[in-house]
Protein backbone atom coordinates (compact mmCIF):
# COMPACT_ATOMS: atom_id res chain seq x y z
CA UNK A 1 0.00 0.00 0.00
CA UNK A 2 2.95 2.20 0.93
CA UNK A 3 4.34 2.03 -2.63
CA UNK A 4 1.21 2.53 -4.47
CA UNK A 5 0.67 5.50 -2.85
CA UNK A 6 3.93 6.85 -2.83
CA UNK A 7 3.86 6.11 -7.06
CA UNK A 8 0.24 7.73 -7.06
CA UNK A 9 1.33 10.57 -5.26
CA UNK A 10 4.46 11.23 -7.33
CA UNK A 11 2.87 10.41 -10.49
CA UNK A 12 0.06 12.38 -9.56
CA UNK A 13 1.01 15.68 -9.70
CA UNK A 14 3.43 15.06 -12.57
CA UNK A 15 0.54 13.81 -15.00
CA UNK A 16 -2.30 16.13 -13.19
CA UNK A 17 0.16 19.82 -12.41
CA UNK A 18 3.49 19.58 -14.09
CA UNK A 19 6.63 17.23 -14.31
CA UNK A 20 8.68 19.25 -12.38
CA UNK A 21 6.37 19.29 -9.63
CA UNK A 22 6.55 15.35 -9.72
CA UNK A 23 10.44 15.98 -9.22
CA UNK A 24 10.25 18.03 -6.31
CA UNK A 25 7.38 15.69 -4.63
CA UNK A 26 9.76 12.72 -5.53
CA UNK A 27 12.68 14.92 -3.76
CA UNK A 28 10.70 15.65 -0.74
CA UNK A 29 9.83 11.67 0.19
CA UNK A 30 14.06 11.01 -0.31
CA UNK A 31 14.87 13.49 1.60
CA UNK A 32 11.92 12.85 4.34
CA UNK A 33 12.97 9.05 4.27
CA UNK A 34 16.57 9.73 4.37
CA UNK A 35 15.76 11.98 7.89
CA UNK A 36 13.53 9.61 9.06
CA UNK A 37 15.92 6.37 8.81
CA UNK A 38 19.46 8.34 9.26
CA UNK A 39 19.69 12.16 9.26
CA UNK A 40 17.26 12.81 12.26
CA UNK A 41 20.28 11.60 14.46
CA UNK A 42 22.80 13.42 12.83
CA UNK A 43 23.44 16.75 14.65
CA UNK A 44 23.08 19.83 13.04
CA UNK A 45 22.13 18.19 9.41
CA UNK A 46 18.97 17.19 11.56
CA UNK A 47 17.99 20.94 11.55
CA UNK A 48 19.53 21.54 8.32
CA UNK A 49 17.45 18.99 6.45
CA UNK A 50 14.65 20.32 8.07
CA UNK A 51 14.57 23.20 7.06
CA UNK A 52 15.51 21.75 3.34
CA UNK A 53 11.95 19.94 3.38
CA UNK A 54 10.65 23.32 3.70
CA UNK A 55 12.47 24.85 0.89
CA UNK A 56 11.24 22.03 -1.30
CA UNK A 57 7.60 22.77 -0.11
CA UNK A 58 7.87 26.19 -1.44
CA UNK A 59 9.68 25.72 -4.38
CA UNK A 60 6.90 22.69 -5.47
CA UNK A 61 4.07 24.98 -4.69
CA UNK A 62 5.38 27.84 -6.74
CA UNK A 63 5.96 25.55 -9.79
CA UNK A 64 2.56 23.91 -9.18
CA UNK A 65 1.11 27.75 -9.47
CA UNK A 66 3.67 29.22 -12.16
CA UNK A 67 5.13 31.81 -9.75
CA UNK A 68 8.23 32.88 -9.46
CA UNK A 69 10.02 31.61 -6.17
CA UNK A 70 12.96 33.97 -5.94
CA UNK A 71 16.29 33.03 -4.71
CA UNK A 72 15.58 36.02 -1.64
CA UNK A 73 12.36 33.99 -1.02
CA UNK A 74 14.41 30.30 -0.74
CA UNK A 75 16.63 31.74 1.37
CA UNK A 76 14.38 33.14 3.71
CA UNK A 77 12.05 30.19 4.10
CA UNK A 78 15.46 28.28 4.69
CA UNK A 79 16.56 31.03 7.34
CA UNK A 80 13.34 30.86 9.09
CA UNK A 81 12.79 27.50 9.01
CA UNK A 82 16.50 27.01 10.55
CA UNK A 83 15.21 29.31 13.37
CA UNK A 84 12.27 27.60 13.83
CA UNK A 85 14.11 24.36 13.73
CA UNK A 86 17.17 25.30 16.56
CA UNK A 87 14.95 27.08 18.69
CA UNK A 88 12.83 23.86 18.78
CA UNK A 89 15.83 21.65 19.79
CA UNK A 90 16.58 24.11 22.35
CA UNK A 91 13.27 23.67 23.96
CA UNK A 92 13.65 19.89 23.76
CA UNK A 93 17.08 20.07 25.20
CA UNK A 94 15.86 22.06 28.43
CA UNK A 95 12.93 20.09 29.03
CA UNK A 96 15.41 17.09 28.86
CA UNK A 97 17.64 18.28 31.30
CA UNK A 98 15.37 19.73 33.90
CA UNK A 99 13.32 15.93 33.29
CA UNK A 100 16.07 13.59 32.95
CA UNK A 101 14.29 11.99 30.44
CA UNK A 102 15.28 11.48 26.79
CA UNK A 103 13.23 12.17 24.07
CA UNK A 104 15.62 12.61 21.02
CA UNK A 105 18.77 10.58 20.77
CA UNK A 106 20.63 13.32 18.81
CA UNK A 107 19.96 15.57 21.49
CA UNK A 108 22.85 13.93 23.19
CA UNK A 109 24.89 16.04 20.88
CA UNK A 110 23.49 19.19 21.67
CA UNK A 111 24.48 21.76 24.45
CA UNK A 112 22.47 24.46 25.59
CA UNK A 113 25.72 26.82 25.06
CA UNK A 114 26.34 25.50 21.37
CA UNK A 115 22.13 25.78 20.78
CA UNK A 116 22.25 29.73 21.97
CA UNK A 117 24.81 30.15 19.24
CA UNK A 118 23.08 28.55 16.68
CA UNK A 119 19.75 30.57 17.83
CA UNK A 120 21.65 33.74 17.56
CA UNK A 121 23.45 33.38 13.97
CA UNK A 122 19.91 31.81 12.93
CA UNK A 123 18.04 35.04 14.38
CA UNK A 124 20.17 37.43 12.68
CA UNK A 125 20.21 35.87 9.25
CA UNK A 126 16.75 35.59 9.15
CA UNK A 127 16.12 38.99 10.00
CA UNK A 128 18.84 40.27 6.94
CA UNK A 129 17.09 37.56 4.78
CA UNK A 130 13.72 38.84 5.36
CA UNK A 131 15.28 42.67 4.73
CA UNK A 132 16.74 41.63 1.28
CA UNK A 133 13.45 39.76 0.71
CA UNK A 134 11.04 42.77 1.30
CA UNK A 135 13.61 45.28 -0.42
CA UNK A 136 13.43 43.22 -3.49
CA UNK A 137 9.52 42.89 -3.66
CA UNK A 138 8.84 42.34 -7.49
CA UNK A 139 5.63 44.75 -6.70
CA UNK A 140 6.66 47.58 -4.93
CA UNK A 141 9.96 47.52 -4.03
CA UNK A 142 11.90 48.72 -1.31
CA UNK A 143 8.56 49.90 -0.08
CA UNK A 144 7.38 46.12 1.17
CA UNK A 145 10.20 47.11 3.68
CA UNK A 146 7.74 48.51 6.09
CA UNK A 147 6.35 45.61 7.01
CA UNK A 148 10.16 44.49 8.70
CA UNK A 149 8.63 45.78 11.90
CA UNK A 150 6.28 43.31 12.89
CA UNK A 151 8.73 40.50 11.88
CA UNK A 152 11.46 41.47 13.95
CA UNK A 153 8.72 42.04 16.88
CA UNK A 154 7.17 38.63 15.99
CA UNK A 155 10.93 36.84 16.24
CA UNK A 156 12.05 38.25 19.72
CA UNK A 157 8.39 37.80 20.85
CA UNK A 158 9.06 34.14 20.25
CA UNK A 159 12.63 34.12 21.44
CA UNK A 160 10.80 35.76 24.78
CA UNK A 161 8.70 33.42 24.96
CA UNK A 162 11.16 30.15 24.95
CA UNK A 163 14.18 31.77 26.80
CA UNK A 164 12.63 34.12 29.77
CA UNK A 165 9.36 32.84 29.88
CA UNK A 166 10.16 28.93 29.24
CA UNK A 167 7.41 28.33 27.34
CA UNK A 168 7.25 24.70 26.66
CA UNK A 169 4.57 24.68 24.15
CA UNK A 170 5.03 23.57 20.10
CA UNK A 171 5.84 26.24 17.96
CA UNK A 172 1.92 25.55 16.06
CA UNK A 173 0.83 26.21 19.47
CA UNK A 174 2.89 29.58 20.35
CA UNK A 175 2.56 30.67 16.45
CA UNK A 176 -1.35 30.14 16.89
CA UNK A 177 -2.13 31.05 20.07
CA UNK A 178 0.13 33.91 21.36
CA UNK A 179 -1.73 37.20 21.21
CA UNK A 180 1.59 38.72 20.41
CA UNK A 181 2.32 36.12 17.34
CA UNK A 182 -1.06 36.61 16.34
CA UNK A 183 -1.08 40.26 16.49
CA UNK A 184 2.36 40.61 14.73
CA UNK A 185 0.79 38.41 11.72
CA UNK A 186 -2.65 40.44 11.61
CA UNK A 187 -0.31 43.48 11.59
CA UNK A 188 2.28 42.40 8.82
CA UNK A 189 -1.02 41.19 6.45
CA UNK A 190 -2.54 44.61 7.21
CA UNK A 191 0.61 46.26 6.17
CA UNK A 192 1.16 44.00 3.20
CA UNK A 193 -2.38 44.59 1.86
CA UNK A 194 -2.47 48.70 2.49
CA UNK A 195 1.25 48.57 0.96
CA UNK A 196 -0.29 46.71 -2.12
CA UNK A 197 -3.45 48.47 -2.51
CA UNK A 198 -1.40 51.87 -2.20
CA UNK A 199 1.70 51.07 -4.10
CA UNK A 200 0.83 48.57 -6.75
Amino acid sequence: MAVVLLVVGIAGPALAVKPPVGALVLAYAVGTTLYSYVLKSEVILDVMTIAGLFVLRVLAGAVAVGADASSYLLLCTGMVALFLGFTKRRQEATSELHSGTQTRPVLEHYSIPFLDQMVAMVTASTVISYAIYAVNSPNIGAKMLATLPPVIYGIFRYLYLIYDRKDTRSTDAILLEDYGMIGAAVTWVGLVVILLLIYD
